[in-house]
């Protein structure tokens, strides 16, 4: 497995919170960096395993364990969880395109 891609998972804080007017809508971003293997689901696989037309995914594959985030970001474009599966000590994680 090609360990190739550096990709930032984000986490929000505050996001989920309760809007109080005298604070705001103060929401805090944190940033960790990974260094995976992505690779591109085609629309075909999409649609035949997952049932989701039209939606742009990738299968990210890691060695240790990515924990727990809110967005995933790959070359600029924000993902979201869609499935994970753990397999010996491969962690395969699949990801959906944010808005889609």
């Amino acid at each position: 497995m090609l360990l190739n891609k550096r990709i930032k998972l984000i986490k929000t804080q505050g996001a989920n919170e309760p809007h109080d007017p005298r604070k705001g809508y103060d929401t805090t971003e944190t940033e960790t960096f990974k260094t995976v293997n992505v690779t591109s689901l085609s629309l075909d696989k999409v649609q035949r395993d997952y049932g989701v037309p039209n939606a742009t995914m990738k299968n990210v594959r890691t060695l240790t364990p990515l924990g727990k985030f809110d967005y995933l970001e790959i070359d600029g474009i924000r993902y979201v969880e869609f499935a994970r599966q753990e397999i010996g000590n491969i962690n395969s994680l699949t990801v959906k395109e944010l808005n889609t």
